[in-house]
């Protein structure tokens, strides 16, 4: 099981991942935390987990993914609504 202070910390570098400013950045990014995250037993599911997810799957959700438009949540609020309609 993960600690709380664990998913604290896991939060802070997702939420800086987040604010990449381009492309560079943010799989040089990527590529730190999975490495970090892959050399702690605790997080090495999660690391799977979020690289399909987020890297693979849904990978333009940071702030540098598109130049020159304001960024937004519309996509994550859509797929959140999907989610939600499949289980009600």
């Amino acid at each position: 099981m993960v600690s709380v202070e664990k998913w604290k910390i896991v939060e802070t570098d997702i939420l800086t991942l987040q604010l990449s400013f381009g492309d560079d950045a943010f799989e040089k990014g990527t590529s730190l935390l999975l490495t970090e995250w892959r050399s702690d037993p605790d997080l090495f599911y999660f690391s799977s987990y979020f690289e399909q997810t987020w890297l693979f799957d849904l990978k333009f959700w940071y702030e540098g993914a598109v130049i020159g438009c304001p960024s937004t949540n519309n996509g994550l609020e859509s797929l959140n609504n999907k989610i939600k309609q499949q289980l009600h």
